[in-house]
């Protein structure tokens, strides 16, 4: 199964690349982050890129993905905080794989 993760450089991002490192149902993590961490998890492909909208083609990291983990925010105190990057990421995650929809997303409370 792949799983990419998005936000790979952060406190979550990281703790959930290790636990999917660990997963032998997991065969491919490639773990997205604006900058690439300082830290080497094996098991885990680190894919510098920004989510921000036109700032990258997310297209060929999401491609094949089985599981989309978006873990990724962009928070500046003197900048908007809403969550721009989101709907990029959300777009290109699902318009790479067209045989598989996505199975959960926010506010639904339940996979289906």
């Amino acid at each position: 199964m792949r799983v990419v993760s998005t936000g790979a450089g952060g406190n979550a991002g990281t703790s959930v690349a290790k636990v999917l490192a660990a997963d032998r149902m997991v065969t491919d993590v490639p773990g997205v982050a604006r900058r690439r961490p300082g830290l080497h998890i094996p098991g885990v492909q680190c894919r510098e890129a920004d989510i921000g909208p036109g700032r990258s083609d997310l297209a060929e990291l999401f491609t094949g993905a089985d599981v989309v983990v978006h873990l990724a925010w962009k928070f500046q105190p003197t900048h908007d905080p809403s969550p721009h990057g989101a709907p990029t990421c959300w777009e290109a995650s699902t318009s790479s794989s067209p045989t598989h929809g996505p199975q959960w997303s926010a506010g639904e409370g339940e996979l289906g």
